[in-house]
């Protein structure tokens, strides 16, 4: 509002959307910039929450399908981004 952008009720749109990377894609990204015990316990918590056992490496985790559909993290990901910069504009 302070920048009187002419797409704030989209922009608002798209936020309401509540897309899932926006809470999980930063427990990765505190890993992959970190790379510390916690962070590394923190993705570990976050794959036994979908459902996910035997995730050695997060960078396994991303590239595994969601227990629910099938399909792989990154990829909901990715389609999340996609709806929200579509919506935004």
């Amino acid at each position: 509002m302070d920048y009187a952008t002419s797409n704030l009720p989209n922009f608002t749109l798209a936020l309401s959307l509540n897309a899932e990377i926006f809470a999980e894609a930063k427990i990765c990204r505190h890993f992959f910039a970190h790379r510390a015990r916690n962070t590394y316990e923190a993705v570990q918590a976050f794959a036994a929450n979908l459902g996910i056992v035997g995730v050695n490496m997060p960078e396994h985790l991303i590239v595994r399908g969601r227990p629910s559909t099938g399909v792989r993290i990154i990829d909901g990901w990715l389609a999340d981004v996609e709806n929200f910069f579509d919506l935004a504009t």
